[in-house]
């Protein structure tokens, strides 16, 4: 396949160039490779190649829920939205903390999904804190750790999963909360603390993670963390940078962390601007309406998370778009060690559009962004030197 006329995101810039696809794990880039025979020429004039899209955060819900997704509906939805790898979050049942169970799992991913899927294992057995999984079994079949939806409380039990991780030089993905405040913002920040410090006292190197970070205070404590030394990632997702807690108008804008304040949303932005957030991830959490009605938490995001970060931070003049690929491809696949195939995506970035839940191709339909129009088009998805997804009229 060779894609021409381009510009082409290659070491941090773009460059007007032709990309030639060999197969899945080789390409080359350069200027009138027009010579060199290709079955598939496709000229992109005016459009954008860059790596492609990663999201680290998605709930997939199968096995257990999949009336509200699946990993061939919800990879079909990450295709959409330009991502060629994705990390599907263990809330699921069985929960993915044993062989058997992962091995589930993996066999639908190898059956259905037409993108990159990487299935996070639990840190504890059944995500419920008390007992740790046997990392040394499980890495080589997850892409990393998280009791994803549900901290680990206990000190002994994180101290214990730190230095697991440590040893087995894996990562750790927090969602962090501690129980025993009521403000979403301190019980964030408390248990981020708690976590810093464990690192530390242990004095150890441990690839350690935050997942969804929302507000101002827990930005600080990680700034502050990094500066120290302390290896530590961080995400947040396109939600909380784009809208607060004065913007709720219904249950689709209800997630967990919920949506902070001004001055919370301007901390994220500045860390987006100044490094200190690594990584976009949506949290794609799809629910039933039902579900949402009954108090579920969370939205969706894969189909709109380039676009809307594109609108809001590149379009603002915010940041440019290098660096947007740097927080929604290069960063999550470095720090994730996410292989490297021929994925690509395919942008056009003068296009426009208005969010319609009803052409997703989630299951879910809970979108805080109904209605709003977005520029910044994914046009042509591509994994492992195939197209996966492409837009037509």
């Amino acid at each position: 396949m060779l894609l021409k006329n381009a510009f082409i995101y290659t070491d941090g810039s773009f460059n007007s160039s032709d990309l030639l696809i060999i197969n899945e794990k080789q390409w080359i880039v350069g200027k009138n490779l027009s010579s060199i025979e290709s079955k598939q020429v496709i000229d992109l004039t005016g459009k954008y190649i860059i790596p492609g899209l990663v999201d680290v955060h998605v709930h997939l819900r199968e096995p257990g829920f999949d009336y509200k997704e699946t990993i061939l509906t919800g990879s079909k939805s990450a295709a959409k939205g330009g991502f060629t790898s994705i990390c599907a979050m263990p809330n699921v049942i069985p929960a993915p903390d044993n062989i058997n169970s992962i091995k589930m799992v993996q066999d639908i991913i190898n059956k259905d999904a037409c993108i990159n899927v990487y299935q996070y294992g639990c840190i504890t057995e059944n995500r419920q804190g008390k007992k740790t999984t046997e990392f040394s079994m499980l890495k080589d079949y997850v892409t990393s750790f998280s009791d994803d939806g549900n901290p680990v409380s206990s000190d002994l039990v994180m101290k214990e999963a730190i230095n697991k991780a440590s040893f087995n030089d894996v990562l750790i993905a927090a969602h962090c909360e501690d129980f025993s405040y009521d403000d979403p913002r301190m019980s964030e920040y408390m248990n981020i603390k708690r976590d810093i410090e464990l690192i530390k006292d242990m004095n150890i190197t441990c690839r350690y993670h935050v997942c969804h970070v929302s507000s101002k205070k827990s930005i600080e404590l990680i700034r502050e963390a990094k500066k120290q030394g302390i290896s530590i990632t961080c995400e947040t997702a396109p939600h909380y940078l784009i809208f607060t807690n004065e913007d709720v108008i219904s249950e689709n804008f209800k997630m967990n962390p919920p949506l902070g304040d001004k001055e919370d949303k301007q901390a994220l932005l500045q860390a987006i601007c100044d490094g200190t957030i690594d990584m976009i991830a949506t949290d794609h959490a799809p629910h039933t309406h039902e579900d949402k009605l009954s108090g579920a938490m969370g939205v969706i995001g894969l189909e709109t998370a380039f676009s809307s970060m594109y609108t809001y931070l590149v379009e603002t003049g915010l940041i440019n778009l290098e660096r947007l690929v740097e927080l929604m491809a290069i960063n999550p696949a470095t720090t994730y060690r996410i292989p490297g195939y021929s994925d690509f995506t395919v942008l056009d970035t003068d296009a426009d559009y208005i969010v319609k839940a009803d052409t997703f191709l989630s299951k879910g339909r809970n979108t805080p962004f109904e209605g709003m129009r977005m520029k910044g088009r994914i046009i042509k998805t591509i994994c492992k030197g195939k197209i996966v997804w492409e837009f037509t009229q």
